[in-house]
């Protein structure tokens, strides 16, 4: 089983997602932008089973305290553990620290993000533990933007805010910024492109199965057939 608990982290309310595959105890964690505490408590008190870190894309939001969990997961005893991201985000990665500063908050309050160990590729597949993943390269809200699709798996999901959870099995997404419930990523910022997400959700997203679980980086889980049907900003395509 895969055991998914949420933790809301910064002033923006991003979904981090702490992962752990129940059969052998590898876990992950994808987009660790704040609240390093509440992580390490949703691993169970200490990253030493820590084996990939994830970044769907290198907004402050999503990946403001990469650098922290990766060397708290070394003072745990583990050897660093794997950061997963794609090529086309260096620059925003080298800039995080800046990033504050278009919103009118201070600069240095994020960490700059390190080059990743593994450059992720469009259907690329990797395993945590025993539950095989896919990634997928769906750029548009930022050019370097990837979603992980687990095709198939019996699930837990958990809230570390308030006693939610939800158990079943079948496909899972976890799609960042891209796809919302009832809403897409914003393009207005650095490396948007509007043309270039509608074709990421219509080639990357719609096409997979509509029972599909999506785990977005902000707001409430939803699924591919329900934004199919009734998302305003994609519907029909």
């Amino acid at each position: 089983m895969l055991i998914v608990k949420t933790v809301s982290v910064t002033p923006f309310e991003q979904n981090a997602r702490v992962m752990t595959d129940d059969a052998t105890g590898a876990q992950a964690v994808i987009d660790p932008g704040g609240g390093v505490k509440d992580i390490i408590a949703a691993l169970g008190g200490s990253a030493s089973r820590l084996d990939f870190v994830f970044l769907t894309h290198a907004h402050m939001d999503h990946g403001g305290k990469v650098e922290e969990l990766l060397s708290r997961a070394q003072l745990d005893g583990r050897a660093r553990p794997k950061l997963v991201a794609h090529v086309a985000e260096t620059r925003m990665r080298a800039g995080l620290r800046e990033q504050p500063l278009f919103f009118g908050l201070s600069a240095g309050e994020f960490d700059t993000v390190p080059e990743p160990d593994i450059y992720a590729e469009d259907a690329m597949v990797l395993t945590l533990g025993s539950v095989p993943l896919q990634l997928f390269h769906a750029p548009g809200h930022s050019p370097g933007h990837i979603v992980l699709y687990f095709p198939a798996c019996d699930y837990l999901l958990e809230r570390t805010d308030w006693d939610d959870e939800e158990r079943g099995s079948g496909p899972l997404l976890f799609a960042g910024d891209v796809l919302f419930a009832g809403s897409v990523g914003r393009t207005d910022l650095p490396g948007g492109d509007s043309a270039e997400l509608t074709r990421s959700i219509r080639e990357k997203i719609f096409v997979l199965p509509a029972e599909t679980i999506v785990l977005s980086g902000h707001g409430p889980n939803t699924t591919i057939g329900r934004e199919k049907k009734t998302n305003p900003f994609v519907r029909g395509q």
